[in-house]
């Protein structure tokens, strides 16, 4: 029987790249899909209808015997990434979800007596409120974590690392993910774009921000090229896919390039202000990562990521030109 690699997440940002890097590539996918809408169409992806918040994945048994009879691995990109979600709410993709998956790579294993790998996208902020340059073998550390977000990723990390006999594990840690270097096209307009899109769209010239904070972006096409030369190459346990301790970008320069782009394509922008006040309630989960952020340890096996300076402009234009994702047709052709 022909072995594929079981790909969650494929209509998010990451997970539609991996897809499109996949195909391209030849390597043979099966897709767990909430919608049943892959991101890129083609008439040979097999594609499961499942929930990651159902138990067995939302699966029939036969459904489920015939995805663990066929599978070699995992890439698990799936995850609520809403910052402002509670506690309950970001377990039960997030956790449980991460828990189901598990449970089949034991389905797996047990059927076809062969090792499975199981590929964890987690994410750099697991660190949470760490000083310091955070190594990847750094676990999580309880108490510090600055929303659900970043506590529920470390819960399902630490399930992962617990994995049972005969699933090998292989865990990603991407920093903040943005759109990509040709294009700066992205699906999600969340952590960096929030303040972005304040202050370019509703033209507001006052932000609470710390301008000098480290920001450790990394583009969505390299984050992918990376987690599957990671998981092709058998690499196992923990891996950081960051731009990495004093390569990182801060909000001024972010908000200078910003600028120039604007400028370039007669975009009005405000004269912007940081003021270091104390962030409202209500701003406070979206404008966590311009406060205070943690620096992380490049990984050495994985390959230097590109400078944001290099493709920064990039960013900017794709959230102007196609109005923050408001033009299909835009949106489209950059992809």
């Amino acid at each position: 029987m022909h072995r594929y690699i079981l790909l969650t997440g494929s209509t998010g940002s990451l997970g539609a790249e991996i897809l499109s890097l996949s195909l391209r590539a030849s390597i043979p996918l099966v897709l767990l899909n909430r919608s049943g809408s892959p991101s890129l169409k083609d008439s040979e992806l097999k594609v499961f209808l499942g929930d990651l918040t159902q138990p067995k994945l939302g699966l029939t048994e036969a459904g489920w015997n015939h995805l663990a009879g066929s599978i070699s691995g995992i890439i698990h990109c799936a995850a609520d990434t809403n910052f402002t979600q509670s506690l309950a709410g970001a377990r039960l993709v997030n956790v449980e979800g991460t828990r189901a998956l598990l449970s089949l790579a034991a389905s797996a294993h047990a059927l076809q007596d062969q090792p499975i790998c199981f590929c964890h996208v987690s994410t750099a902020f697991v660190a949470g409120n760490a000083s310091g340059i955070v190594s990847a073998h750094r676990a999580a550390l309880p108490g510090t974590f600055r929303n659900a977000y970043e506590q529920s990723k470390a819960e399902a990390e630490a399930l992962v690392t617990e994995a049972a006999a005969g699933i090998e594990t292989l865990i990603v840690r991407p920093s903040i993910i943005v759109g990509r270097q040709l294009d700066g096209y992205t699906r999600r307009f969340n952590t960096v774009y929030v303040p972005l899109k304040l202050i370019l769209k509703l033209q507001k010239d006052l932000l609470p921000c710390n301008p000098d904070v480290p920001l450790d972006m990394v583009p969505v096409d390299y984050v992918a090229e990376q987690i599957l030369l990671l998981y092709e190459r058998k690499k196992r346990g923990i891996y950081h896919i960051v731009a990495g301790s004093g390569r990182e970008t801060t909000p001024a320069e972010l908000f200078d390039i910003a600028k120039r782009t604007c400028s370039k394509l007669r975009y009005p922008c405000p004269d912007l202000k940081f003021i270091c006040s104390k962030v409202p309630s209500a701003l406070r989960p979206l404008l966590a990562y311009f406060q205070e952020n943690p620096r992380f340890a490049h990984s050495p096996e994985v390959a230097t990521a590109p400078d944001f300076c290099g493709y920064g402009e990039k960013i900017f234009e794709y959230c102007l030109l196609s109005d923050w994702g408001k033009k299909p047709s835009l949106s489209a052709w950059m992809n």
